[in-house]
């Protein structure tokens, strides 16, 4: 895992994932990030960015608890992490803040694991009861 900066005004397409990772390590991942104390929500869609990530790649996105220390947190992240993943695979993080338009579209795709607030209703029933 490496630390990469996206310049602002980059697009960035947000989806979800064409082939998602095994359930079994999508949930070891949520179990990891649950014990991190900055991490409030984690969400895994697929992600491009012409320039930044040049082919489509399942992404960590994890929002940060307000007032946590960003950098303190992200390398409790990459540490556990380091101990799930094989050396051969890649897992890109990228911190948002709660109030993230990013966030929001994140959380329109559906690949949630951790944290945040969900209704088990179809968005159909969200109206009238």
């Amino acid at each position: 895992m490496e630390a990469r900066e996206i310049e602002a005004g980059t697009q960035i397409l947000i989806g979800a994932p064409a082939r998602p990772m095994p359930s079994a390590q999508a949930a070891a991942i949520a179990a990891v990030l649950a014990k991190v104390p900055g991490v409030v929500e984690a969400h895994l869609p697929q992600v491009y960015a012409p320039g930044a990530i040049d082919e489509p790649a399942q992404v960590l996105v994890v929002v940060l608890r307000p007032g946590a220390d960003a950098d303190a947190t992200l390398d409790a992240i990459n540490c556990d992490l380091a101990r799930l993943l094989t050396e051969d695979s890649r897992l890109d993080i990228f911190p948002v803040a709660g109030d993230s338009g990013m966030l929001r579209d994140v959380r329109a795709v559906g690949c949630q694991i951790l944290g945040g607030k969900r209704d088990a209703r179809p968005w159909w029933k969200f109206w009238g009861g």
